[in-house]
């Protein structure tokens, strides 16, 4: 019962600071990527035991009426063993990936902006997306955000994310507009043209994976953290500061 109530916890906290939702409101994908980032480096009993403790969980809260979702097409094939686990992508190929966006376009410069903030600061996906446009502190003082537990949390803003941040600012209105948005429709720094002005967790993910595949690299919001706390731990950061 222990084993199962740490991977349940385990699972919530990585479904909130990938997607910052909690359990009952997960899609199948949401599944499937949380059983492929555990399939990766956990073994395959662990793994089964996971699937069978999601199976259970949405198996009662289904017939509890908490939620409508069938989890057997994001269950894994226990079979032919596991992958190895991925290395996170070395500080040339994040350079190279930091290149793509064309920034002499809005949305190019919102893109850069992002990437520079997911990997130099480390932020998780939720934290981003909260982000609003008065957050970003003056130069040599910490940004303040607001974690997983809604826990205070500070983090550094290094120089490249401060310059692509305040070109994209100027640019901000244009993306809006282009969505037929006013720039006042929303407190977020960072917005999107689609159907809602603030940017979403799917076009952030898409966006990443964009860029990362042109890198030829397989890369979500969450592997640029991973990046970045593995390339401080390279250069010798203590585990504190990484933490």
């Amino acid at each position: 019962l222990q084993v199962l109530q740490i991977q349940l916890r385990a699972f919530n906290a990585w479904l909130l600071e990938v997607t910052g939702r909690s359990w009952e409101h997960a899609s199948v994908k949401d599944l499937n990527a949380f059983l492929l980032s555990w399939r990766d480096a956990r073994s395959v009993s662990t793994l089964g035991l996971t699937q069978w403790m999601l199976q259970r969980l949405y198996a009662w809260a289904k017939d509890a009426g908490i939620v409508d979702l069938s989890v057997e097409r994001a269950m894994l094939s226990l079979r032919g063993g596991l992958r190895r686990p991925k290395l996170p992508p070395s500080s040339n190929a994040i350079a190279q990936l930091m290149e793509l966006p064309d920034t002499t376009t809005a949305k190019g410069m919102r893109d850069r902006a992002v990437l520079e903030l997911l990997y130099g600061s480390g932020l998780r996906a939720a934290e981003l997306l909260n982000l609003t446009l008065d957050q970003l502190p003056s130069k040599g003082k910490p940004m303040q955000i607001w974690g997983k537990g809604s826990k205070e949390r500070l983090v550094v803003v290094g120089d490249h994310a401060r310059h692509w941040i305040a070109q994209y600012k100027s640019a901000r209105p244009l993306i809006l507009a282009d969505g037929g948005h006013g720039h006042r429709s929303t407190a977020k720094l960072f917005v999107s043209s689609g159907r809602y002005p603030d940017y979403r967790y799917y076009q952030l993910r898409r966006m990443v994976s964009r860029y990362g595949r042109e890198c030829g690299l397989r890369l979500t919001p969450h592997a640029l953290r991973h990046a970045f706390a593995s390339h401080l731990y390279q250069g010798k950061a203590s585990l504190h500061t990484i933490l």
